[in-house]
């Protein structure tokens, strides 16, 4: 039996001046390496930590992997895309323990490992008990795996236990009412050995196991940390929504004013063509062109500066336009207004075709 060290390896966050994490009891004589990484732009999962143990004699080896903490909305709203990155969580629909295990987890960490194959997955609902973990309201499953592979030519069996847990909360928002499903595997970690050495691995995984500590004010401040990057992340998302209402709201009143000045120049059209003599000659426009004219808020007047088209088009906001023939153009409402007064060139008056 091998025997533990009666000193605990700890493991640190540096971020916070070295606080402990959680400690254990590695094997006498194993190596250790651990890492606490805080990313602050990760609301939802700002933190994940990692432990390794290792005895380079033998080639086994305790791992501690991070937890797996995937989202998904319900119902879907095309919003969310399968294995997008989400805010520190990964965006996938939910799916039985074992599929995730085999599907998603495995193939990440072990996939790309020469000779990778599963050799197994069964249901292990004791997990929960031996990891000491009270998740009984969040739907848990417990699950293990088994695979093979090659660390530089050496065959090696490892086995994975895992706990799933799902959790849901509402939400709402401009598409309405969802359930917004936190989800993952909230407990990883694996054994492995050399082909034959897998037994005594496991045993040895759960004698360790057993010693580990987790610090409580190392848990209280990253509960507390996420919380607050959860409000202000919760504040930013409405204020968002505000804005995006505000924009939605501008973008209506346009429309209707739109849609005014269009019945506008309707009935501007309507007015000028009730007030046309019957006898009146032709202007070479055809009604298509003149309601073209109407519904786009334009008139056309004649116009020699363009020797082909004899003709320019301009906004019907103005009640008066005025040409130099060189293309430059002076509008107003105003029926005194004349751009001939100090001006060094002439202006004149257009002309509307009707």
């Amino acid at each position: 039996m091998t025997i533990l060290s009666p000193e605990r390896y700890v493991v640190r966050d540096s971020l916070h001046q070295g606080m402990a994490v959680f400690s254990l009891r590695p094997p006498a004589g194993w190596q250790a390496w651990s890492q606490v990484t805080w990313n602050l732009a990760h609301t939802s999962h700002p933190v994940s930590v990692h432990a390794l143990l290792h005895d380079p004699e033998s080639g086994r080896a305790i791992e501690f992997l991070p937890v797996a903490s995937l989202c998904w909305v319900d119902p879907d709203y095309g919003l969310m895309r399968p294995n997008e990155a989400r805010l520190g969580q990964i965006a996938l629909p939910p799916m039985p323990a074992g599929d995730l295990m085999a599907q998603w987890l495995l193939p990440q960490v072990r996939g790309r490992h020469p000779g990778f194959t599963l050799l197994g997955i069964r249901s292990s609902p004791e997990l929960m008990e031996r990891f000491g973990m009270q998740v009984w309201d969040a739907y848990p499953e417990g699950v293990t795996a088994r695979v093979s592979w090659y660390d530089r030519g050496v065959p090696m069996e490892e086995e994975f236990v895992a706990v799933k847990v799902l959790r849901t909360c509402p939400t709402s928002g401009p598409l309405g009412g969802a359930t917004q499903i936190n989800w993952g595997f909230e407990r990883i970690a694996s054994y492995r050995a050399p082909f034959g050495g897998l037994d005594a691995a496991r045993e040895l995984f759960w004698q360790v196991s057993a010693t580990v500590q987790l610090d409580p004010a190392w848990l209280q401040l990253a509960q507390s940390l996420q919380q607050q990057l959860n409000s202000q992340h919760q504040g930013q998302v409405m204020a968002l929504y505000a804005e995006r209402q505000q924009a939605q709201r501008e973008h209506q009143a346009w429309m209707q004013h739109q849609h005014a000045v269009s019945e506008q120049s309707q009935q501007r059209y309507n007015e000028r063509m009730a007030a046309r003599p019957a006898d009146a000659p032709s202007s070479g426009m055809d009604r298509n062109e003149q309601l073209r004219d109407a519904l786009g808020g334009e008139r056309t007047y004649h116009d020699d500066f363009y020797t082909e088209a004899q003709q320019s088009k301009h906004s019907a906001s103005h009640a008066f336009v005025w040409t130099d023939h060189q293309g430059h153009y002076q509008y107003s409402d105003d029926p005194l207004f004349d751009p001939n007064v100090g001006a060094s060139q002439s202006w004149s008056l257009m002309r509307e075709k009707t």
